[in-house]
């Protein structure tokens, strides 16, 4: 499966979807930096994106040296709202991350579920 990248500009918020393997630790950054262009391009601080057609072939160490990225590299990570939508075959190594952003104060919420993802996310609009 290829890489893609949709965005979706919604009233107040972006859906972004993705697709394809991620086997290292520059592929989930690439991710990061899309993230992060499309959420300044836009001007918006919350985001749905749709991870469902992503393999996550990284370690915990790569999910840590993640977190370590938006801190040193995306301060705007900081202001941002986002609902991520994951495979349960994904589950172990997202809720990891998941735990280590919420240690570090970040907003970002881990569903299976893409309408529950959507309605937290508009739930946490203001």
């Amino acid at each position: 499966m290829d890489n893609q990248t949709s965005i979706e500009k919604r009233t107040g918020y972006l859906v972004m979807k993705m697709s394809g393997p991620r086997n290292n630790f520059l592929s989930i950054v690439a991710d990061a930096k899309l993230i992060s262009n499309a959420i300044n391009e836009n001007n918006i601080k919350y985001i749905l994106t749709d991870f469902r057609e992503i393999n996550f072939n990284v370690s915990e160490s790569d999910a840590l040296n993640l977190v370590k990225f938006y801190e040193q590299k995306l301060p705007g990570f900081d202001d941002l709202t986002a609902s991520l939508v994951i495979s349960k075959g994904n589950l172990e190594i997202v809720k990891f991350w998941e735990s280590v952003c919420h240690q570090r104060g970040y907003r970002f919420k881990i569903f299976t579920d893409y309408d529950e993802a959507e309605q937290w996310l508009i739930n946490n609009m203001p």
